[in-house]
């Protein structure tokens, strides 16, 4: 046993792409997991889940557009943009409700308390940006991002190796 605890955590960069890898010449066999789960690449926006908020459907379209342009949107990733819309729309909503300008609210016991839909909107908030970074949809994260052309999509990966 440690003397620090159980569990030794080792923070670390974010892995590369091992397509990434590849080009730069600086992939080895030995320090990669072959057996990488592969999905369907989804070329045409779906229609959105029925449980998306209709106001939050314009915002499932622009996404999923702009996903597929750069080739980035897998099947499995569906749920993951439903909850980036639901949570954009909720932080839009809670900030439609504080534009009376008032940030608090007082009690029957007069205590002057913050409105709860500050909390809501900063957790939604914080929910977007960490969605947000998993698609490269940041302008810091998209540096991160490497994004197949589009005409070797249709050749498949072989041709990247």
């Amino acid at each position: 046993m440690q003397p620090w605890g159980e569990k030794l955590i080792i923070m670390g960069r974010n892995p590369k792409p091992i397509e990434l890898k590849k080009l730069e010449g600086t992939f080895r066999k030995d320090r990669n997991n072959n057996n990488l789960p592969s999905y369907p690449i989804i070329i045409e926006p779906p229609p959105p889940p029925e449980r998306l908020p209709e106001e939050a459907g314009g915002l499932w379209e622009d996404v999923c557009e702009k996903l597929i342009a750069n080739n980035l949107l897998q099947s499995v990733d569906l749920e993951l943009v439903a909850a980036y819309c639901i949570e954009l729309h909720l932080y839009w909503e809670c900030k439609k409700a504080l534009n009376d300008g008032s940030l608090y609210y007082t009690t029957k016991a007069g205590v002057k308390r913050v409105k709860p839909e500050i909390q809501i909107a900063n957790n939604a908030f914080k929910n977007i940006i960490k969605i947000t970074e998993k698609f490269g949809l940041s302008p810091v994260d998209r540096q991160k991002i490497v994004a197949i052309d589009p005409q070797k999509k249709k050749d498949g990966i072989g041709d990247l190796l």
